[in-house]
């Protein structure tokens, strides 16, 4: 599958959804959940500025997601090698990064991908059923 380390950018979510700084909470709930997302980058202008996710609704004092203290998320260059991500993640323990091109959101990456792209390259790399017949 890789014959080198891939970069960042070659397994992200491109183009991901996000929402401006003064978006309702409802509104911003409603948009997840029509697009089956579970995190979401908050933008103002061309700023990121945040990162939402589930957690945020649970807590019914804000209107606008522009209340919220939000913290600024980790953010990476397209360029960026994976194994540098994968390793702030976990040292981080950071469940999602955000991915830019000269400042500029572009991308989205979360441990579920991690996972599905670990798993595939598993597969290429072994086969369907690469490991051992007998339990250890």
């Amino acid at each position: 599958m890789f014959t080198k380390i891939p970069l960042i950018k070659t397994i992200m979510t491109p183009f991901p959804y996000s929402v401006g700084i003064n978006t309702l909470l409802c509104d911003a709930k409603i948009y997840m959940h029509q697009h089956e997302i579970h995190h979401l980058p908050v933008i103002d202008g061309d700023n990121i500025v945040g990162l939402i996710d589930a957690r945020v609704f649970e807590n019914q004092n804000y209107e606008s997601i522009g209340d919220l203290n939000l913290s600024s998320p980790q953010v990476f260059d397209l360029n960026e090698r994976l194994d540098n991500v994968l390793e702030i993640m976990a040292d981080k323990r950071l469940d999602t990064v955000l991915i830019t091109k000269n400042s500029k959101l572009v991308g989205i990456f979360t441990e579920s991908d991690a996972y599905m792209h670990f798993s595939r390259y598993l597969r290429e790399e072994f086969g369907p059923h690469g490991g051992g017949d007998n339990a250890a």
